[in-house]
C-alpha cells in the first residue's frame, strides 16, 4: 500500500537530532489517546521543547498520517506580541485566508471545525492570557488535536501536562557512558560542529561535568560546546559552575526556570567582548532572522564580527536562505540587556530607517523588472517590516510611513495579507489622526485609500454598507485634490470604481480611464496597465475590451509586471469565450495558468483554472474540465475563500453530474455548494444556480418530481435577483434542461421536444450563450431516443417543428411562470409502473445476471462511483440493503423477467 502523504509545514532542521526516543514515543502514545487533544510539552527556556514537538510532528507526519489527514502544521508563536494574534498566525501556516465582514476569530473556528489536523504551538508562555481561545478551538472543532510548547502549564481542564526536563546525563564516571547519554551525544555533535579536531578521549570527564552541571539542558550544551576551541571542558565547567553557584537563588518569586539557565546565558554573556554584546543587544530588535546587510546598516557590525557571534552560538546561520537568526530566549535576554542599556528606542529608530528605506527598493523592484523576487524577500522580511511599520506610526513619522506604503499595499495584494493589510493601514491612519500639517493630513488619505482596496479586493465588508464604503472613498478621492496630487486621487478614483462594481454598476469605466490619465501623466505604467485591464474588462464591446487589454498585456511585458500579466491574460480568456473565440481564450487561459504556477499564485491560478473549466463544461469537453475543476477545488479549499470555494464545488460537482463520471460524488458537492452562503457581492460565477442544476438532474435520476420542482424553482429564483431576463437566450439556456427533465417526469413528452428545438436553435456565435455541451450530455441521448420511440417519428418531427416557430420572448415567459403553477400540487404525477428509472431498471436487471459494479461500470461505461450511487437508489426504492435483496425485491414486483 502506498504511504499516505499529508500537508505539512515542518520545518527543515540543520542538525540531526540526539536523543529524546522515550520523550518521543511517550508523547505520540499519550497523543493516540482520543481523551487527549491537548499535550503541553513544560519545561524551563532551552529545555529543547522546539524541536522536540517538531520530532514529534515528524514521526506522527510519517506514521499517523490517517489520524491527520488535513495536515500537520507548525505554529511559530514566539514573535507574536499580544494574545488575539494567535488567530491571524494559525491562519497563516495552516493555509486559510479570511474573507468577507466576519470576525478572524470565528472564521477559523468554523474552518477547523470539520478538519482533522494537528496544530504545533510553539512558546505559548508569554499568550498565557489568551489560554481561552485553545479551550473555544477545541470544542468548536472535535477533529483538532494541539501539541503546544510552554515554559508554564496553560491549566485548562482539557490539558495533558508532559514535564521536560534535560537530556540524559552520564550515569556513572567513565567513558563508556558518554555514548549512553544523549546530552553528552548533544555536546559532541555540536563541539565537532566548530571544532572538527575536537577528542573526546581527552576531554570526556569535563564533558561530563558540563552536562551535569547545566541539567541536560539542550540549549546549555549547545552554548558550552561553543567555546572547545578556545578552552578545554575542564575550564568550560570551571566556569560555569562558578557563575551558577552566584546566581543560584531561593527567593519564592524568582520562576524557577530563571534559576539557572540565568545562569548559563549570564555566563555565555560574559565570555563576549564588550563590543560583541553591545552589538548582540542591539540585534535583539530583529524579529523573526535578517541579512547581513540589514545588520550592518541597523547596527553596524560587520562579516567578522557576525561570524565571532555565530562561533559563539549566540546567532545561527543559515546557508538556504541566506540569513541570520537567534535562538528566541537569547534574544530575549539580548533584548533585557538593551533596554538596561538605554539603547531600545534609538535602536528600534534605526530598524525603522533601514526597512522603510528597504522597502521603498522593493517597491521599485515589484513594478519594475524584479517583482517575484521582492515580493519573496518581503514575505521573508515580513516580522521586521511589521515592526518597522509600527514603529514609524507610534514615533508618527510620515515619511517613513509613505516609504514603505506602497511596497506594503503591492504585497498584501499580491499575496492576499487583504486582513492584515487592512488592519496595518487602518493603526497607521488612526495614530496620525488630529497632527497638524499637509504632509500629514495627505498621508492619512493616502494610508486610508489603501485600507480600502485592502476591504474591497479581500471581499471583508458586509454588502448591506455598499453604498456608505462607495461614499467613504469618494470623500477620500474629493479630499486629495486639494492637495495637488494628481496620482493620489487617481488611486482613490480606482478604488471607487472597483466598489461601484460590487454595487452592480456599470458607470466606472469613465472613472477608470479619469484615473489612467493621471496615471500616464506621471509616466508610471505599472498602474497604467492595472487600469488598462479594468477599462477593458467594462469597456462597452469586445473591440474596445481587447484594445485596451493587448495595451495592457504590452506595458506588463515591458515592466515584467507578472502578477499584472497573468491577471489580464486570464480576464482576456474570459472575453474571449464570451466571444466564442474558443482558441484565442484557451491561448490566453494557458498562458496566464503558466505564468500562475510559476509565481505560486494560488488565488489567480484558481481563477484561471475556473474559468478554464467553466468553458470546458459549456462545450461538452468533459475530461478537459475534469482535470481543471479537480485542480481548482483542491486550489480553493486551500484558500478558503467563501467565493471562490462555492465555484469550486459547483463547476466540479455539476460536471461529475452531467458526465455522468460519479453522480454520487457529484451531487454531495452541489449540496455542499449551495449550503455554503455567500453575499450577493461576492459571486464568482453562477456557482449556485450550477449546484441547484446539478442537484436537478440527481433528483431527475432518482425520479423525484418535487425535489426537481423545487431545485427548478431556485434557479429561477436566482434569476430573478442576479439575471436581466429581457436577455432571452440566456434564461432559455439555464432553465430549459431542467424544464426539460421536469417535463419528462410529468409525462408532457411534446413539450420536452418544443423545448429542446428552442435551445438547440441558439447560435454558436458572439452573446449567445454556448449550448454544445447539449450535443454531449449523455442524459439528453437517452432521453431524446425515448421520445422519438415514443411518439413516433411523424409526431416527433411535428413538435421540434412547433419549438423551432416558438417566439423567444413567449418561451421565457412560460418558462419563468407558466411551465410550473405555483401549487405543486396543481400536476399530477403521472402513474409509473415501475418505482424504477429506466437506468435503474437497466441496473437491477444487470445486478440480477451477477454482474459486480465494476463489470457494470464497465459496460455502461461509467464510473464504479456511478454505479454505486445508482445501486444505492435501488436499495433505497425497493427498501433493501443488500443486491440480494434488490434482486428478490424485483422479482416479487415483477420488475425482473
Amino acid at each position: 500500500m502506498d504511504a499516505v502523504i499529508i500537508a505539512h509545514n515542518l520545518p527543515v532542521q540543520p542538525t540531526q537530532f540526539v536523543g529524546r526516543r522515550r520523550e518521543i514515543d511517550e508523547a505520540v502514545q499519550l497523543l493516540s489517546d482520543p481523551a487527549c487533544r491537548l499535550l503541553t510539552l513544560v519545561g524551563p527556556g532551552g529545555i529543547g521543547k522546539t524541536r522536540l514537538s517538531v520530532e514529534i510532528g515528524q514521526r506522527l507526519q510519517a506514521e499517523a498520517a490517517p489520524d491527520y489527514p488535513d495536515g500537520v502544521f507548525f505554529i511559530p508563536l514566539q514573535a507574536l506580541e499580544a494574545p488575539e494574534l494567535m488567530v491571524t498566525s494559525i491562519a497563516d501556516e495552516a493555509g486559510f485566508q479570511f474573507f468577507q465582514g466576519a470576525k478572524p476569530r470565528e472564521q477559523l473556528l468554523d474552518y477547523l471545525s470539520n478538519k482533522r489536523l494537528l496544530l504545533l504551538l510553539d512558546n505559548m508562555e508569554h499568550l498565557l492570557a489568551g489560554v481561552g481561545f485553545l479551550s473555544e478551538l477545541l470544542s468548536s472543532a472535535p477533529g483538532v488535536k494541539l501539541l503546544v510548547t510552554s515554559r508554564e502549564a496553560l491549566n485548562l481542564q482539557e490539558e495533558w501536562v508532559y514535564p521536560l526536563s534535560g537530556m540524559s546525563l552520564p550515569q556513572t564516571n567513565d567513558r563508556e557512558a558518554l555514548d549512553n547519554s544523549s546530552a553528552a551525544r548533544l555536546f559532541i555533535q555540536q563541539a565537532r560542529r566548530v571544532y572538527p579536531a575536537f577528542s573526546v578521549e581527552t576531554e570526556w570527564q569535563g564533558i561530563a561535568r558540563i552536562c551535569s552541571l547545566v541539567g541536560g539542558m539542550p540549549l546549555g550544551i549547545e552554548l558550552a560546546a561553543a567555546w572547545v576551541r578556545a578552552m578545554s571542558c575542564a575550564e568550560i565547567a570551571d566556569e560555569i559552575e562558578h557563575n551558577l553557584n552566584i546566581l543560584e537563588t531561593t527567593a519564592r518569586n524568582i520562576p524557577e526556570r530563571h534559576r539557572t539557565m540565568r545562569g548559563v546565558l549570564v555566563q555565555s554573556w560574559a565570555l563576549l567582548t564588550e563590543a560583541e554584546q553591545q552589538v548582540m543587544r542591539q540585534l535583539a530588535v530583529f524579529q523573526g532572522g535578517f541579512s547581513r546587510e540589514a545588520a550592518e546598516a541597523v547596527v553596524g557590525v560587520s562579516l567578522q564580527g557576525l561570524t565571532a557571534l555565530v562561533d559563539k552560538s549566540w546567532l545561527r546561520w543559515d546557508s538556504g536562505s541566506r540569513r541570520y537568526d537567534v535562538h528566541e530566549l537569547l534574544r530575549q535576554y539580548a533584548a533585557e540587556q538593551l533596554e538596561a542599556a538605554g539603547e531600545t528606542g534609538r535602536t528600534r529608530d534605526c530598524h525603522a530607517d533601514y526597512y522603510a528605506e528597504w522597502m521603498q527598493k522593493r517597491e521599485g523592484e515589484i513594478k519594475y523588472r524584479k517583482q517575484d523576487a521582492a515580493l519573496n524577500l518581503i514575505e521573508q522580511e515580513f516580522a521586521n517590516v511589521r515592526l518597522a511599520w509600527q514603529r514609524a506610526y507610534e514615533t508618527r513619522r510620515t515619511a517613513l510611513l509613505n516609504q514603505m506604503m506602497e511596497a506594503l499595499n503591492f504585497f498584501c495584494d499580491m499575496r492576499a495579507h487583504f486582513v492584515e493589510g487592512r488592519e496595518m493601514f487602518e493603526k497607521a491612519a488612526l495614530a496620525l489622526t488630529g497632527m497638524d500639517g499637509d504632509e500629514a493630513a495627505l498621508t492619512v488619505l493616502r494610508l486610508d485609500a489603501r485600507r480600502y482596496r485592502m476591504i474591497i479586493l479581500g471581499l471583508l465588508f458586509d454588502y448591506k454598507q455598499i453604498d456608505h464604503l462607495i461614499r467613504e472613498i469618494e470623500a477620500i478621492a474629493a479630499a486629495t485634490e486639494a492637495y495637488n496630487s494628481p496620482t493620489d486621487t487617481a488611486f482613490a478614483l480606482l478604488q471607487v470604481g472597483m466598489a461601484r462594481f460590487h454595487r452592480m454598476e456599470f458607470t466606472h469605466y469613465d472613472l477608470f480611464k479619469r484615473s489612467y490619465t493621471a496615471y500616464a501623466a506621471a509616466n508610471d505604467p505599472f498602474y497604467m496597465a492595472e487600469l488598462l485591464t479594468l477599462m477593458g474588462l467594462h469597456a462597452p464591446n469586445f473591440e474596445m475590451a481587447n484594445r485596451h487589454c493587448q495595451e495592457a498585456l504590452a506595458l506588463q511585458r515591458e515592466i515584467d509586471d507578472r502578477n499584472g500579466l497573468g491577471w489580464t491574460l486570464m480576464n482576456l480568456a474570459r472575453l474571449n469565450y464570451l466571444e466564442h473565440n474558443y482558441e484565442a481564450g484557451a491561448a490566453c487561459s494557458l498562458e496566464a495558468i503558466e505564468i500562475q504556477r510559476q509565481r505560486n499564485d494560488q488565488k489567480g491560478l484558481n481563477f484561471s483554472l475556473t474559468i478554464n473549466c467553466i468553458w470546458a463544461i459549456r462545450r461538452g469537453e468533459w475530461e478537459e474540465a475534469l482535470v481543471t475543476a479537480e485542480e481548482g477545488l483542491r486550489l480553493a479549499r486551500n484558500l478558503n475563500m467563501i467565493y471562490i470555494l462555492k465555484s469550486g464545488l459547483a463547476n466540479l460537482g455539476l460536471l461529475l453530474i452531467l458526465s455522468e463520471m460519479d453522480l454520487e460524488r457529484g451531487d454531495a458537492l452541489c449540496r455542499e455548494a449551495v449550503a455554503s452562503h455567500m453575499p450577493r457581492h461576492a459571486n464568482m460565477t453562477e456557482g449556485h444556480a450550477d449546484a441547484l442544476c446539478g442537484l436537478a438532474v440527481t433528483a431527475y435520476l432518482k425520479g423525484d418530481l418535487t425535489e426537481l420542482r423545487q431545485h427548478y424553482a431556485g434557479v429561477m429564483d436566482y434569476i430573478c435577483d442576479f439575471w436581466n431576463i429581457e436577455i432571452a437566450n440566456d434564461c432559455i439556456s439555464m432553465l430549459s434542461p431542467i424544464a426539460i427533465l421536469v417535463l419528462d417526469l410529468e409525462g408532457r413528452i411534446e413539450e420536452a421536444v418544443e423545448l429542446l428545438a428552442v435551445i438547440s436553435s441558439i447560435p454558436d456565435e458572439p452573446g449567445q450563450p454556448p449550448t454544445g455541451w447539449l450535443a454531449k450530455w449523455p442524459l439528453l441521448h437517452r432521453l431524446e431516443a425515448r421520445w422519438q420511440s415514443a411518439l413516433g417519428e411523424a409526431a416527433y418531427a411535428a413538435a421540434w417543428a412547433s419549438g423551432r416557430r416558438c417566439n423567444t420572448s413567449y418561451m421565457v415567459d412560460w418558462l419563468m411562470d407558466g411551465m410550473i403553477p405555483a401549487e405543486a400540487d396543481e400536476i399530477s404525477t403521472p402513474e409509473v409502473t415501475s418505482p424504477l428509472t429506466p437506468r435503474e431498471q437497466e441496473i437491477l436487471t444487470l445486478l440480477a445476471a451477477g454482474l459486480s459494479n465494476r463489470e457494470i461500470a464497465e459496460q455502461l461505461v461509467f464510473s464504479v462511483g456511478t454505479v454505486k450511487w445508482y445501486v444505492n437508489q435501488i436499495y433505497s426504492k425497493l427498501g433493501v440493503g443488500s443486491r440480494t435483496q434488490a434482486v428478490a425485491r424485483g422479482r416479487d414486483m415483477h420488475l425482473l423477467t
